[in-house]
């Protein structure tokens, strides 16, 4: 399941569009890369194991993103890890802390 609606969209266009902002920020040296990945990179990657919001990161307008994602190692020569990647990942981080 992921965004079906008009409304929808917009929430998630915000939502990537805060970790733009969060990668300008990097690039910035304002906030640190081990401080930004504790907080947000599983949250990323959840976003990344959705199929419907992978098909609207593919788009080219989010191209500050893609860099972000490069940034964090999850997008390796224009191509971003696979869905069972991502789950693999996100399954690793919440056993974690069982």
């Amino acid at each position: 399941m992921g965004p079906s609606t008009k409304e929808d969209i917009a929430q998630l266009c915000d939502y990537l569009g805060l970790f733009e902002h969060c990668y300008i920020l990097l690039k910035q040296n304002i906030i640190d890369l081990d401080t930004f990945q504790g907080i947000y990179k599983t949250r990323i990657i959840g976003l990344l194991s959705n199929k419907i919001i992978r098909k609207e990161i593919s788009n080219e307008k989010w191209e500050t993103f893609h860099e972000l994602l490069r940034k964090l190692g999850l997008m390796i020569h224009g191509d971003i890890f696979s869905i069972d990647e991502c789950r693999e990942y996100v399954s690793h981080r919440t056993t974690k802390f069982k």
